[in-house]
């Protein structure tokens, strides 16, 4: 099933909510510990994100989560969790390297406009992530499972 603004993640494609927000693909437990990444677009161009990252993820068999549809990432823009719209957990750096690589490759011709800076929630979120990457539109930081 295609992405749509109604709803970026869908049972079909092996997602499932546990959350209001999100949507988690189940096929593949997040690790412990590792790299997490983000993928902040702005709203107008969810639809087309959603629709050229996910399926890469799922062919690379990489733990993620979704916000669930178009309202719920209004929301979430609107709030302290803005600019993750797509997050990614990978198992440490070369992992990350591989997956920015390949979402890179996917993003760079699409035009897309890139959404807030996510901020950590370590610091409050006073502090921004880092960005990584070409296209301006993937964020990463560390993470343990306590995160």
């Amino acid at each position: 099933m295609l992405a749509s603004n109604q709803c970026f993640g869908s049972i079909d494609d092996g997602y499932f909510s546990q959350v209001e927000m999100y949507v988690d693909w189940l096929p593949v437990r997040a690790p412990a510990g590792g790299i997490k990444l983000h993928v902040s677009v702005h709203e107008s161009y969810a639809e087309v994100a959603a629709r050229s990252v996910l399926p890469k993820l799922r062919e690379m068999r990489v733990a993620h989560k979704v916000v669930r549809n178009l309202e719920q990432y209004r929301r979430q823009l609107a709030g302290k969790q803005g600019g993750k719209f797509i997050t990614i957990y990978t198992t440490g750096q070369e992992r990350a390297q591989q997956v920015v690589a390949a979402l890179e490759e996917e993003l760079s011709w699409l035009g897309i406009m890139p959404g807030p800076v996510p901020t950590t929630r370590d610091s409050h979120h006073q502090s921004a992530e880092a960005r990584i990457g070409q296209t301006g539109l993937i964020f990463m930081r560390h993470f343990s499972k306590s995160d």
